[in-house]
């Protein structure tokens, strides 16, 4: 930890820009649209960054992209290649892993019910049948 509070250079910055679609701003009296086009590269090749890796990510349209950018003083072409290949395998992996993996409900799915993890486990219910959960009302209790 000490290490860490001593270095001033973090090495890979991770940004989720969000989600856009043109769907908010489809109607022509809009005055804003998204741009079809590129914006072309942020920085330019030759600026030392702040950090090793910079990788932007956000869901356009409703595809997931990212694009990483990196310190070519620090670190060369081939190795940030590798690690985007690697960074795009593991995404791949948990795609699948959520298209063929069973949901479970947690806490934070059910808030209102203020029930632990062990107990959401133990009801007899279908995830896919479950929108949420609210506590009994007095009249409900007896």
């Amino acid at each position: 930890q000490t290490q860490l509070q001593q270095s001033s250079l973090s090495q890979i910055e991770f940004n989720y820009l969000g989600q856009f679609d043109n769907s908010a701003v489809q109607d022509s009296t809009s005055v804003w649209r998204l741009a079809s086009e590129s914006s072309g590269k942020a920085t330019s090749d030759n600026i030392d960054l702040n950090n090793e890796l910079t990788i932007n990510g956000q869901v356009l349209n409703g595809a997931l992209s990212f694009e990483v950018s990196f310190s070519q003083a620090r670190l060369n072409n081939d190795d940030v290649a590798q690690f985007a290949a690697h960074f795009e395998a593991a995404l791949q992996q948990i795609v699948a892993h959520c298209q063929t993996a069973q949901g479970t409900l947690t806490p934070s799915d059910v808030p209102l019910a203020k029930l632990s993890q062990i107990q959401l486990a133990a009801l007899p219910l279908t995830l896919s049948n479950v929108d949420d959960l609210y506590p009994l009302s007095p009249m409900q209790e007896g």
